[in-house]
């Protein structure tokens, strides 16, 4: 498995665990849903970033 198969594995978990997190937070934070859920695909993308840094070097 290549750097770019790793990358491309590890955003189809975080997209499935975005997901699984929208629909339990959009039970308990109601109107701060929005706010969540923009933070955790900054912290995302960030990570990913990171990951991709890691695998080039």
């Amino acid at each position: 498995m290549n750097a770019e198969q790793v990358v491309t594995l590890i955003d189809k978990l975080i997209e499935e665990r975005l997901r699984l997190a929208s629909v339990v937070e959009s039970k308990t934070l109601g109107p701060n849903k929005a706010a969540f859920l923009s933070d955790c695909k900054k912290r995302v993308a960030e990570a990913r970033e990171k990951l991709i840094q890691a695998l080039g070097e």
